[in-house]
């Protein structure tokens, strides 16, 4: 499973008005629906007995973009993403906040 996106939530303020608010509340949504996503999936690999491995952008990872599609962090993001797997890819085993075996 390759999650193109930060699992954390964003503990960052946000600015007191309409539509910053609004802004975080959407980003919030789609988020958590992602991550109970991913725990459908599990779900249904065990179901299944297929293996469950997830992969997604680590919370260490703080560059941001300066644009909508910014070709310099998307440089970035690969290049950590392929130092990571040459290094041998620490896959989770399961969903986030999930503990395996218990």
């Amino acid at each position: 499973m390759l999650r193109n996106s930060f699992l954390d939530p964003d503990h960052h303020g946000v600015k007191r008005s309409i539509m910053p608010i609004a802004s975080r509340t959407i980003e919030s949504l789609i988020r958590t629906q992602g991550i109970g996503d991913l725990y459908q999936i599990y779900a249904l690999c065990e179901r299944d007995g297929n293996d469950f491995n997830l992969a997604y952008i680590p919370a260490d990872f703080t560059d941001e973009p300066s644009e909508g599609f910014d070709p310099d962090y998307m440089s970035k993001l690969y290049e950590r993403g392929y130092q990571m797997t040459i290094n041998g890819y620490p896959w989770e085993k399961g969903p986030p906040g999930f503990i395996v075996g218990e």
